[in-house]
């Protein structure tokens, strides 16, 4: 995962028991306030992108990011200022459903790459809220 510059960590978390986090996935919060990868559920908020893991905590950093566009849900340019839905930790996607959680808005699309927002303003109004 690249990130641009001017991007800088947020915060640091406890792992979820059972849980593990890579650098670069997306990082979401469970309704016990711990940090588990990021994928599509109910009661989970993505909180940005893990910078650094150092055993059961991970430093989370927010601002626009490049992951990869979805498996089954093809995101392309046109998509830019959409939101960008969670399809797993290394993967996003532009349609939603009953279980969506929405991770940013998309910033463009280059070489295989979607560039996100994960500033908490951006994933914010990608929640509409």
């Amino acid at each position: 995962m690249n990130k641009l510059n001017g991007t800088r960590p947020l915060a640091r978390y406890t792992i979820a028991t059972g849980s593990t986090i890579k650098v670069g996935d997306l990082v979401a919060i469970n309704s016990d306030d711990k940090a588990i990868p990021a994928a599509e559920g109910a009661n989970i908020t993505v909180i940005g992108y893990a910078e650094m893991v150092d055993g059961g905590m991970v430093e989370v950093g927010d601002g626009v990011v490049a992951i990869l566009g979805g498996t089954t849900d093809t995101v392309d340019r046109f998509d830019r200022g959409k939101t960008a839905y969670v399809e797993d930790a290394t993967h996003i996607k532009i349609t939603g459903g009953t279980s969506a959680v929405a991770a940013g808005i998309i910033v463009d699309v280059y070489d295989g790459e979607v560039y996100i927002d994960t500033t908490p303003a951006a994933i914010k109004a990608a929640k509409g809220n």
